[in-house]
């Protein structure tokens, strides 16, 4: 029978409850919010990784940005999973390489659009993710123009 982690020892992440314990071991766990459910579970991570996370937890976000770039790529791709699954919205260069995070970059970047803000580097970078979008066959030629469209119109 395996030990439950004790509530207290639980933080809140995104829409999860972080397991300090297990952090302070190397060790990354996700809970729901409710229960004791287990959503996501890493057996080992580096220390770099853990000291990111306790900023996170910690609200120091902007402070471990440098940080993350110096995250071999098996510790960015951990972070990252995590974060998608704490539905945590961090924009840190996040590598366009996967469909999913393709097509979470576009619809933050839509919504922010959608919200007002038509700041010169988001429609850019809207821009750069739409033409990756295009390129991967993630959206059809006619949404890619339609999309288009809308970015001339917005500038």
């Amino acid at each position: 029978m395996s030990k439950s982690v004790k509530p207290e020892f639980r933080h809140d992440f995104g829409r999860r409850k972080l397991s300090i314990k297990s952090l302070n071991k190397n060790k990354l766990t996700l809970y729901d919010r409710e229960g004791g459910r287990i959503h996501y579970r890493m057996e080992m991570i580096s220390d770099d990784l853990k000291a990111i996370i306790k900023a996170i937890v910690r609200g120091q976000i902007h402070e471990v940005e440098e940080a993350v770039d110096l995250l071999d790529d098996i510790d960015r791709k951990i972070l990252f999973k995590a974060l998608d699954e704490a539905q945590i919205d961090i924009d840190w260069g996040r590598p366009l390489d996967s469909k999913n995070n393709i097509i979470h970059r576009f619809n933050i970047l839509k919504d922010e659009i959608m919200l007002g803000n038509t700041g010169e580097d988001t429609l850019r970078e809207f821009k750069e993710v739409i033409d990756t979008c295009f390129e991967k066959k993630l959206l059809s030629k006619s949404d890619y123009y339609k999309m288009k469209d809308l970015l001339v119109s917005i500038i």
